[in-house]
């Protein structure tokens, strides 16, 4: 049997072995992964994480678009927010609402940490988080 016909008759047999070992098992090895608090739909607050950074943890007012990021001392170990803040041209699109109930939201790609973005559900305006060399973080403008 040829080099390349074996390696092809091994990755059929693996295939083959652990593509059915979930089913072997039951539905209880899938991994569930959470990147979102479950709130009702009018509350002020939400925690959204990243799929791919576990420290990446954001808090949202949804009410008045204010973010503020998990941190940790790591030498007294105690953990803290630190505010999101906006660029100065970026504020210019900022709306603030003065009524209770839910006008912002947060997405965190599953791909990219980049690509975590602040929007206004009532009028479609757009932010990007941005990161310096520094690790400093703030909104910026997409629209």
């Amino acid at each position: 049997m040829s080099s390349l016909r074996r390696a092809l008759s091994l990755m059929v047999g693996c295939v083959a072995f652990f593509g059915g070992a979930p089913a072997c098992f039951g539905d209880d090895t899938t991994a569930i992964v959470h990147s979102s608090t479950e709130v009702p739909s009018d509350s002020r607050y939400q925690l959204v994480q990243s799929p791919l950074l576990a420290r990446f943890m954001l808090r949202v007012d949804r009410f008045s678009g204010e973010v503020d990021q998990l941190a940790i001392d790591t030498k007294e170990n105690e953990y803290f927010w630190i505010p999101v803040k906006m660029e100065k041209s970026a504020l210019k699109k900022f709306h603030v609402y003065t009524d209770n109930r839910v006008h912002f939201q947060v997405f965190l790609s599953g791909i990219l940490a980049k690509n975590t973005f602040l929007m206004d559900v009532d009028t479609g305006t757009t932010w990007v988080i941005v990161k310096d060399q520094k690790e400093e973080q703030w909104w910026e403008n997409v629209n």
